[in-house]
């Protein structure tokens, strides 16, 4: 099965408590992600979606304007509308913007992963290097100018209307390899990406033992 776009309605504000509640349709994905903007690098968030824990990405450092930007995901999510349950270590402001997928392997985890930040550009670009075939590479960008558009290979997807923005390069990398996803935005100003690869196929574990006594 192949991988697919399914849904991104557009960013959403968190409460300025310690817990948001937000509902998202995921039509018929079953990969939903979701990337939040904090307002301070020493708040941390957890994330559920249908009462499901989600995964934080690999790396969640601190941007360069000193706000936290994290990206969660779910694998093998439900279907229809649920919500989101944002808890945060202390309350505050922020926002968030979800996105989803169809097609990964429901036994998948990350393929790849890489971040890139800028203390000012107009551009800024990730490069993400697929290990598994037909994997599709997906961004998280937050910029201190506001609406992030799609360079070169790069389709936008949710959070066009803030500084929020999820973009994909829409298309099954194979053979395995590198696969750079770009956002731009004017005037000149801080960026960060956090983007990460899919598989459309489940992660196999071989039993040596098996083969040896054959």
């Amino acid at each position: 099965m192949a991988i697919a776009f399914d849904s991104a309605p557009g960013g959403f504000a968190l409460s300025g408590g310690t817990t948001t509640t937000q509902s998202f349709t995921n039509t018929a994905g079953n990969l939903v992600l979701l990337g939040i903007d904090l307002n301070t690098s020493t708040v941390t968030a957890t994330v559920t979606y249908g009462g499901v824990a989600m995964t934080a990405h690999p790396s969640n450092p601190t941007d360069i304007s000193g706000y936290r930007c994290q990206t969660f995901y779910l694998i093998g999510a439900a279907t229809g509308a649920n919500n989101f349950v944002i808890t945060l270590s202390s309350a505050l402001g922020g926002s968030a913007v979800p996105v989803s997928y169809s097609g990964i392997g429901t036994g998948s985890v990350i393929d790849a992963s890489n971040v890139a930040t800028s203390a000012s550009t107009t551009s800024l670009g990730v490069t993400v290097t697929t290990v598994a075939d037909n994997c599709w590479v997906m961004g998280f960008w937050r910029n201190g100018v506001g609406g992030t558009t799609p360079g070169a290979g790069t389709t936008q997807r949710g959070g066009a209307g803030n500084n929020l923005t999820w973009m994909d390069n829409n298309a099954a990398k194979t053979p395995p390899g590198a696969v750079t996803i770009t956002g731009t935005w004017s005037p000149a100003g801080f960026g960060y990406v956090q983007a990460m690869s899919f598989s459309p196929t489940d992660v196999i574990t071989v039993n040596a033992n098996f083969f040896a006594l054959m």
